[in-house]
């Protein structure tokens, strides 16, 4: 039995965490995942069944205190577990993990590594790229417009399609998942979900409930809650909540959503054909996530609103309460459907240790 160990930077959310689960559950039955992380999801990847360490991000130490204990961390890990490829998912990383790198060479070490940086940013982030023997790419939707600069970084990059936890036959069905939600069926439902690093959402959100609510009882609306408990977000009363993991299981239960434009929402809701109100956050350190959602907007999968945009979130969500719109969404999602890049990360990930393990290397 080989083994994969996967590092995880702690993040605003479950991002990081969610990809690394999405390619392990599709690793040959011969490799064994473990995930060493620096969330507060460690209870999450556990229950689903995942190997796990956890590693506390830093707070009153010093840069060089944390990272040389991190460094002895990762080293008695390795010496541990035996990983053949180490896979690092995040933006950047931590001087104490390069170190440990150095001191390690007979692994193979992998990057995913996440396009759609904004313009210019990002700069010292590659500068490490060296200490990888390979690059892996969750895909965009967006990628025609990445303007970022990982697309002048291609050197040993492997790009798969967007990566999702879930596959289509994994979502429940619509009547399974409105009575999981205890959902009365034939209802508009609405599904508000924050990103959880967007300070804007709660005014926002709000501002969507009381609109919602002149619908009256025709419109069922649910909030997605963060089952990390440190990313609640305060709500109207009266709400009906959900915070389920994969939260994706239930999709099919809702007409539309009102949502944060992080990797991995925005790739759910456009691969599942969701039809989505997406609010980006435009002051995150490299996510591009205007683009991101200008582009779905475009592309006519998906409604894009920005502070002071001309056209105001309830002309957005009117034209969501319209039937025929969400259809033609649905309708343009699925014309321009992608695969699941998981299973495509995970069979480069088994090369890279079929290399490790036999000495061969990339042709």
């Amino acid at each position: 039995m080989s083994a994969v160990m996967f590092i995880t930077s702690n993040g605003f959310g479950l991002g990081h965490v969610t990809r690394c689960m999405a390619i392990s559950r599709r690793l040959p039955p011969e490799i064994e995942p473990i995930i060493f992380t620096l969330s507060e999801a460690l209870p999450i990847v556990r229950r689903q069944g995942f190997y796990a360490e956890y590693f506390a991000s830093r707070d009153s130490e010093t840069a060089d205190q944390w990272n040389g204990r991190l460094r002895t961390r990762l080293h008695a890990t390795f010496e541990q577990y035996d990983p053949a490829v180490v896979v690092f998912d995040g933006t950047h990383s931590y001087r104490g993990m390069r170190e440990a790198f150095d001191e390690d060479p007979s692994r193979k070490y992998v990057w995913s590594r996440r396009g759609m940086w904004r313009p210019g940013g990002g700069v010292s982030n590659l500068t490490f790229t060296s200490y990888f023997d390979a690059v892996i790419e969750p895909g965009e939707f967006a990628h025609e417009v990445d303007q970022g600069l990982t697309t002048q970084h291609r050197e040993g990059v492997t790009m798969v399609e967007p990566i999702l936890f879930c596959d289509q036959e994994e979502l429940l069905s619509r009547e399974q998942a409105e009575a999981e939600l205890d959902l009365e069926p034939g209802g508009v439902n609405v599904l508000i979900q924050p990103g959880w690093e967007n300070d804007q959402y709660t005014p926002t959100g709000t501002r969507f409930v009381e609109r919602l609510r002149r619908e009256g009882d025709r419109v069922q609306i649910v909030v997605a809650q963060s089952p990390l408990k440190s990313r609640s977000v305060p709500l109207p009363a009266g709400l009906k909540t959900v915070s389920t993991y994969p939260l994706a299981r239930v999709y099919r239960a809702f007409d539309l959503s009102v949502s944060g434009a992080g990797y991995n929402i925005f790739h759910e809701l456009v691969g599942y054909q969701v039809p989505a109100l997406f609010i980006p956050n435009a002051g995150t350190p490299l996510d591009d996530q205007v683009a991101r959602t200008r582009y779905a907007q475009e592309k006519g999968v998906a409604r894009s609103w920005e502070d002071g945009a001309e056209e105001s979130l309830e002309e957005h969500l009117e034209l969501l309460l319209d039937p025929a719109e969400r259809a033609r969404m649905r309708d343009r999602a699925a014309a321009l459907s992608f695969g699941n890049g998981a299973a495509g990360a995970a069979a480069r990930i088994a090369e890279l240790v079929e290399q490790r393990e036999t000495g061969a290397e990339d042709a």
